[in-house]
């Protein structure tokens, strides 16, 4: 009687945990935003590289260094977007790591959501398997 119980909660922890870890993956997908993350220059910097670039350059390395190719990240200050003029359909993300600014990208998402399902799905299975089993 009392593993029945027992394994009824567990059933019921690991179906909600599962349902909620991949809704909260599908929503932080969802909001997501392609970026390019630069460490940005100093804005005189930026006003000189803007006078000095040409057609056909890089058009980050105007604002600062690319830290990495185009990246999905979410629950991000969107303000901070920058759309150069030089390129309008770029979209450049500045990170201050001097101030810790890591913004949470999609691959750590898919990476924890994959542990997080992975357990509650096996506190599921032995809930369910405790649910049936009979003393």
């Amino acid at each position: 009687m009392a593993l029945t119980l027992i394994g009824k909660v567990l059933f019921w922890i690991g179906l909600i945990g599962v349902v909620v870890s991949i809704i909260c993956g599908c929503y932080l997908y969802a909001t997501a935003v392609t970026v390019t993350l630069i460490l940005p220059n100093k804005p005189d910097i930026v006003a000189l590289n803007q006078m000095l670039f040409e057609r056909g350059g890089d058009v980050a390395s105007i604002y600062g260094n690319t830290m990495d190719k185009t990246t999905k990240v979410t629950l991000i200050d969107k303000a901070k977007i920058i759309h150069p003029k030089e390129d309008p359909t770029l979209a450049l993300y500045p990170v201050d790591k001097s101030k810790n600014e890591n913004p949470l990208q999609i691959k750590s998402v898919w990476l924890f959501l994959r542990s997080f399902v992975a357990g509650f799905a096996v506190v599921l299975l032995l809930g369910w398997w405790l649910k049936r089993k009979r003393v």
